[in-house]
Parts: structure tokens; sequence; C-alpha cells
């Protein structure tokens, strides 16, 4: 068996070290991490229009339809660089809506995800600092077709880049009940500020969510399905 990358796999690792290489050395990183918004909008559109942004998103929403040892190309060499920017955030922010979202709400979110117009981020370490389902406390309070939030998220990486949180919620007591909803910027009730890390070329924070509701055309799945794509995305 060949457990090695494919010929296409490597020529996609050239072409994005030679980028990395040529727009963002050590110099440029140190540049950047201190700068407010921590990563280049100029560097993001040109991962957009190269499709690393969309890499593992269906086509049919913008994205390139490749597997995740394509993306482990990609983020190995952002890696060896340092190279500041939210492209986990956002790749791992499109995989939940891509797992567990209705036709419309991948219609909705995931060409601007692709694009670069839209920053996601997966907002689900809570103070308990666990992984999984048994970590989520946050409970959402029925409130019509969906549910109003009000509690905290911590350490949620790239917190004040996004413009669009994917949140894990508990709804019930027992281990799979749990939702999945997209709280989007323009939302009442958010606020959210960084925390001092040792690592500046990722950033994290506090997302604080006071009653934010998350309608029914917001909310991506619950139950155990939301359980499963919600444990394939950690």
């Amino acid at each position: 068996m060949n457990f090695g990358f494919e010929e296409e796999q490597d020529l996609l690792r050239q072409e994005v070290r030679k980028f990395l290489d040529d727009q963002c050395p050590l110099s440029e990183v140190r540049r950047l991490v201190e700068s407010p918004d921590g990563y280049a909008r100029d560097h993001w559109k040109q991962l957009a229009e190269l499709g690393w942004l969309g890499l593992t998103l269906p086509e049919s929403y913008g994205g390139a339809g490749l597997s995740w040892i394509d993306a482990i190309v990609v983020l190995e060499e952002t890696g060896r660089t340092l190279f500041p920017s939210p492209l986990i955030s956002t790749t791992l922010a499109g995989a939940a809506i891509a797992n567990l979202g209705t036709e419309e709400q991948k219609r909705r979110w995931l060409p601007g995800l692709a694009n670069g117009s839209r920053i996601g981020t997966l907002a689900f370490l809570e103070e308990n600092d666990l992984l999984g389902a048994e970590g989520i406390q946050l409970r959402g309070k029925p409130q019509g077709e969906g549910f109003s939030l009000e509690g905290q998220k911590c350490f949620v990486a790239d917190v004040e880049q996004a413009d669009l949180w994917v949140v894990p919620f508990r709804i019930g007591d027992a281990p799979n009940d749990i939702a999945l909803g997209v709280i989007e910027a323009e939302a009442g009730g958010i606020s959210h500020h960084a925390l001092p890390c040792i690592d500046s070329t990722k950033r994290v924070g506090m997302l604080s969510l006071a009653d934010v509701e998350i309608g029914g055309e917001s909310l991506l799945g619950r139950g155990a399905k939301a359980a499963g794509a919600y444990a394939h995305v950690l």
C-alpha cells in the first residue's frame, strides 16, 4: 500500500510553498501579528482565488471538492511558515455546515466561506475545557422554532476576525441531546474579546451570548445526527 502523497498533492504543496515563501516570509509574519487584524486581507483574497479556502467544500457551493488529505498538505505548509490567517477556523466552520446543513443553509453560507467574503469559526470549548458532547454545557432555551442562548464559549479561534460562528449547545440531558446553530455577526446580544496568547499567530478569545436567538433557519441540526456531525468535525 502507498501511504505517501499523490503527485497532485505534491504539486499542490509546491504551489502553496511558493506562495507562502513569496508573500509571507517571517518578516511579514512578525508585522502581521502586531496588526489589529492579525492577518492580511490581501492574502485572504488570494487564498480564495487559489481555491484553498473552499478546498474541502463541494464544487456546487464554490469549493474545490478535494479531500482532507489535500487540506493537510495546505495546513502543513501554513504551519511550516507560521502563516497567520483564519484558514483552519473557516475550514472547520464550513465542514460543520456542509455535513449538517440543509440545502438552503449550504447555499446561504458555504459560497461566502469559499470565496473569502465570510470568515467562520467553530465555538465549541467551554470553561470545563472538555472536547466532545460531554463538554457542552451551554443550554438552549426553546423559543419558537429555535432556541435562545445565554452563556459563553471559551478559547474560540479567530473569534474577533469571524463574522459567522458555529455554536454547539445542549437541548437536553442525554449525551446526544445537542444541537448546532449558526450565529452571524448581525445578530444582537453578541460580544467577544481576545485573550493573551503565547502564539500570536493563532488568536483566540471569548464569545459571550446574551439571549442570542437561533431561529429555525439558523439551526443546523439536533440530536444524534448533530452529535455525529460535531464529533466528525472535532
